[in-house]
């Protein structure tokens, strides 16, 4: 992701990408809807993963199975026409983001560090 790309998406109404960790951590940031279509080849089929535990949660539309042209509309059209399901989705996807999470992280490591130096 280059830099530029948490501003497009802090623009847009919809997003419409892949399923790795970095944008999941993005759009549930910023509480956006999305339409997640995961890279098959991901490394543990991590990416179907993550969009499945978004969707299954209400915070996504995912493309699971067949993706295609007509597929990725039929999954589109309703989030652009209907502005409280898009609102539904974004904010569920909000309480599911942590915007925190880099705090949490240091807090975490730094907590595992003091627990080692301990005698």
């Amino acid at each position: 992701m280059g830099p530029e790309l948490a501003d497009v998406f802090a623009l847009v109404d919809v997003i419409i990408s892949r399923s790795g960790a970095g944008t999941i951590a993005e759009i549930t940031a910023l509480g956006k809807a999305s339409v997640l279509m995961p890279l098959a080849s991901a490394a543990g089929n991590e990416q179907a993963h993550n969009a499945r535990t978004l969707a299954g949660r209400g915070a996504t539309v995912a493309l699971l199975d067949e993706m295609s042209g007509p597929s990725l509309q039929e999954a589109i059209a309703p989030l652009l026409t209907d502005p409280g399901r898009r609102t539904t989705i974004a904010a569920q996807a909000r309480r599911l983001g942590r915007r925190d999470a880099a705090e949490q992280l240091a807090h975490q490591v730094r907590s595992v560090a003091d627990q080692s130096m301990s005698p």
